[in-house]
């Protein structure tokens, strides 16, 4: 027993951790050069979806998405066939697991708008309906933004039509919708939209942007909306030409809308009031995220080609640091350790998504970098890596027993249930598909 517990804390004092934030380039799996990417929805720690349009002419409309299951190693690449419509234009997508998610579709000439579903991870899709089926059939009715809170809850936006934005709430994964009353909803000004993939979420708490600058705001998970103005007087250009800007929140109460100018503006009332920050650094001008699960993180980006990169605030968006100057689409956070942004395919092969990558603190011993998290933990612990691929964990107690066992992971990212565990101290030993092997403390609460 004595030599074990030897042999145990000399591995831990052995490791070492090295520092630095980046970004992998990885392939999104689609076969055109300059596939961009429009929009990012990260459903939880391995699975996130994505919308692709063509770079290389933004006045065509292609339907495609991506999808990773493994943190964003690997991506699939699928058409979107949308039932009911002839070429529409896809504004988002939102997933709540492997195998469903929802697309908000607009029309161009010809079709219908309106919000797609799968259940069978993106083969077939169907078209929602209310029960009075006039769901986005208006003329002028054009779909925005589609999120769900839960498995469950959801709810859709639409620009303004006889004088009331087209709002609609499902409490049954979609099986039915409920129209917004308009006495639930603050007026729309003259000359008033919404913008597609135009939003933030923070519990149970949801804003969208419009094109007079303002934020509609719902507690309720969309069943009323309170309009605030912002000090940003359009956030797509659309009214005021060259000015836009997008928002994000860490809470109900606390967040900011980035200016393209680079402006930064801080709410702590949940947009009602807005203070003009002070910012010193590479602060850019393009997208902002807060990442979940932090104090104070906010990422930046810009794809524009005289400032493109990412930058980060570790206090709140007062001093900023540059990451990289390579073009950025979007960034997009789950947590501290996963993220994702948008880039360009340059070859059939290659690129066209960014992989979030936090090397802080992460354990080195030559062989597998890795992060464990959160540590102490008492439920889930994940498990992320550099480059290697995990292809089994196995967790110690102290006298040497072997816990747990998972083999065939095969991905850059694992999640551990530790909960069945007693409190104590454990070793989590990583093997990796080239038989390297990495191991940690892991402290269960």
């Amino acid at each position: 027993m004595k030599k074990l517990l030897l042999f145990l804390f000399g591995l831990f004092l052995g490791l070492n951790t090295v520092n630095g934030q980046f970004w992998q380039k990885k392939w999104t799996g689609f076969a055109t050069v300059s596939r961009g990417i429009s929009d990012v929805f990260i459903a939880d720690s391995n699975l996130a979806w994505a919308i692709a349009y063509d770079g290389a002419n933004t006045s065509n409309k292609i339907h495609e998405i991506t999808k990773t299951t493994d943190g964003g190693n690997t991506w699939t690449a699928s058409t979107v066939n949308l039932t009911g419509t002839v070429n529409p234009g896809l504004s988002m997508i939102c997933s709540t697991d492997a195998n469903t998610a929802y697309i908000a579709a607009y029309k161009n000439s010809i079709g219908k708008a309106g919000i797609w579903k799968t259940t069978d991870g993106g083969t077939s899709w169907t078209l929602q309906t209310n029960a009075a089926n006039n769901m986005y059939t208006n003329s002028a009715s054009f779909p925005n933004v589609v999120y769900f809170f839960d498995a469950n809850n959801g709810f859709c936006q639409g620009d303004p039509i006889n004088g009331e934005f087209e709002i609609y709430t499902t409490s049954d994964a979609g099986a039915t919708w409920t129209l917004v009353g308009g006495a639930n909803i603050d007026n729309p000004n003259a000359n008033e939209f919404g913008y597609v993939h135009g939003y933030a979420v923070a519990g149970n708490s949801i804003w969208f942007t419009t094109a007079t600058g303002r934020l509609y705001k719902s507690s309720d998970m969309g069943h009323t909306w309170t309009a605030y103005q912002t000090p940003i007087p359009d956030f797509g250009g659309v009214n005021v030409s060259g000015t836009s800007g997008s928002i994000t929140f860490k809470d109900n109460n606390e967040g900011w809308a980035l200016k393209n100018d680079k402006t930064l503006y801080h709410t702590t009332d949940g947009g009602a009031n807005w203070t003009q920050l002070t910012t010193t650094g590479d602060i850019l001008g393009g997208d902002i995220s807060f990442v979940p699960g932090t104090a104070n993180t906010l990422y930046t980006s810009s794809g524009a080609s005289a400032d493109k990169g990412t930058s980060v605030s570790t206090d709140g968006g007062l001093t900023w640091t540059r990451k990289d100057a390579v073009q950025h689409i979007g960034v997009y956070f789950y947590n501290e350790y996963i993220g994702y942004s948008g880039g360009f395919s340059k070859q059939s092969t290659g690129d066209g998504m960014y992989v979030h990558r936090d090397l802080s603190g992460i354990v080195d011993n030559g062989m597998i970098k890795m992060s464990v998290f959160p540590n102490p933990a008492d439920n889930i612990v994940n498990v992320l890596t550099d480059t290697a691929i995990i292809q089994s964990i196995n967790v110690y107690d102290i006298t040497g027993k072997q816990v747990i066992n998972l083999n065939g992971i095969d991905a850059q990212n694992a999640r551990i249930d530790v909960s069945n565990l007693r409190r104590g101290l454990y070793l989590l030993e990583v093997i990796d598909n080239a038989n390297a092997k990495q191991s940690v403390k892991l402290s269960v609460k």
